[in-house]
């Protein structure tokens, strides 16, 4: 139904009379999701309430409840909004639903003035430490300044028994990372015994970032964090947030004016530094370039050799330069608003557009660069779950690697200004 709402609409309500079951809580979904971007928002509370008291406990109704939540921020009606978040949060197993409606319980309660700001604000900054949420409200508890405590060190020991073929593993992998050879120390990884405990996974994740394989690091680190929050310390970042490929890095995103942190962010959320990585949507290598966009940047950018897509792509350089001078063109085409940048970049400017077309309440959301944290709600509003994710992932990932190389971060207006030169 993506662009053709009220189509959606009008086909969602006709099949209410013959759905059952299951199938009339998605259509009411539909509906009601439909009617937001018509901006009817009577009718949106109506299809949403509808859902939620006919399917309660279902999938469907958790996020009937979560839209609805929204419907109500947007016409500022905060108290009912709490309402529901407040009562979408005491479901059981709403784990997909968590963040996004304690980030605007919290923004609600703030409007409304209730002494419970701080506590939820503590929530925030506790469960998800390492969320673009969660480090705005880690920010606004401490005068608009991102700082995290912990000190540089973070040691991580561990005492592993081997046998003596895991032992002979171990002797060649640090033979072969000496070497420079690096793939084949990958592969004498995995005859190690796996990690089980999160100190176990942190000592491994530094020896495969230490391989080159970022990919299985950040993983490994993550599952760490979440198993014992107390390794979450900014000594251990960088084994999430890697600086691979930091002089191609450097060199772009200066020729194009975006903060190195941007780049950096972005590859590491659309790659995870893996340069031959090629999705399930044809996109190729670190910075994830479909062809037409190849194509496109090849023309744009007057490059004289045939492009082989996606080997050429495979190219550090080459992807770096092409995804770097297309997210340039995606900030110019929205007036320099990198959240809507992001989207683009990862949806398609076309199908954002087409979005944002039909809601009149954001027709001048490009030229918006207030504190105001309510001009970030079309984020959570779009219908595209993966993007909606993107663009918060790519915000955080410019935060944390900001702060590891040193820099000042305060939120205290649109800090995204500052990734754009």
């Amino acid at each position: 139904y993506r662009a053709y709402y009220l189509e959606s609409l009008r086909l969602a309500d006709a099949s209410l009379k013959k759905l059952e079951g299951k199938e009339v809580s998605t259509a009411l979904l539909l509906a009601g999701q439909a009617a937001v971007f018509l901006g009817d928002y009577k009718l949106a509370e109506e299809r949403f309430n509808r859902l939620i008291y006919e399917h309660s406990g279902t999938e469907p109704a958790a996020e009937g409840l979560f839209r609805l939540g929204l419907v109500y921020l947007r016409q500022k009606k905060f108290t009912l909004a709490v309402a529901v978040f407040e009562r979408l949060l005491a479901l059981p197993q709403i784990d997909k639903w968590d963040l996004a409606s304690r980030y605007w319980l919290w923004r609600s309660l703030e409007q409304m003035k209730s002494d419970r700001v701080k506590s939820e604000a503590e929530k925030l900054v506790t469960r998800f430490p390492l969320t673009y949420y969660g480090l705005r409200a880690r920010a606004e508890s401490n005068d608009n300044k991102l700082v995290f405590d912990g000190g540089a060190n973070a040691a991580v020991k561990v005492e592993l028994w081997l046998t003596e073929p895991e032992n002979q593993a171990w002797e060649r992998f640090q033979i072969l990372l000496r070497a420079g050879w690096l793939m084949e120390a990958q592969a004498e990884l995995e005859e190690l015994p796996s990690p089980h405990s999160p100190e176990e996974k942190i000592v491994r994740a530094k020896l495969r970032s230490l391989a080159f394989d970022h990919f299985g690091a950040i993983r490994l680190v993550n599952e760490a964090w979440e198993e014992n929050p107390e390794l979450l310390k900014p000594a251990l970042f960088g084994l999430s947030f890697p600086f691979e490929f930091v002089s191609l890095v450097n060199k772009y995103s200066k020729v194009q004016g975006l903060n190195s942190s941007l780049v950096m962010g972005l590859i590491k959320q659309e790659s995870s530094f893996r340069p031959e990585v090629m999705s399930s949507s044809r996109a190729a290598g670190l910075m994830q370039i479909v062809s037409i966009t190849a194509r496109d940047s090849a023309q744009y950018l007057k490059y004289k050799k045939k492009l082989s897509f996606p080997e050429d792509l495979f190219d550090p350089d080459l992807n770096i330069q092409f995804g770097s001078s297309y997210l340039r063109r995606m900030v110019r085409a929205f007036d320099g608003h990198l959240p809507l940048a992001l989207a683009s970049y990862n949806l398609g400017i076309g199908r954002l557009r087409k979005w944002l077309s039909y809601r009149e309440e954001l027709g001048d959301l490009s030229s918006k660069t207030s504190k105001d944290p309510f001009e970030d709600l079309w984020i959570d509003e779009l219908p595209w779950a993966e993007t909606c994710f993107y663009v918060k992932a790519v915000l955080r990932n410019f935060l944390v690697y900001s702060i590891l190389k040193g820099e000042k971060v305060e939120l205290s207006g649109p800090f995204w200004a500052k990734a754009i030169k």
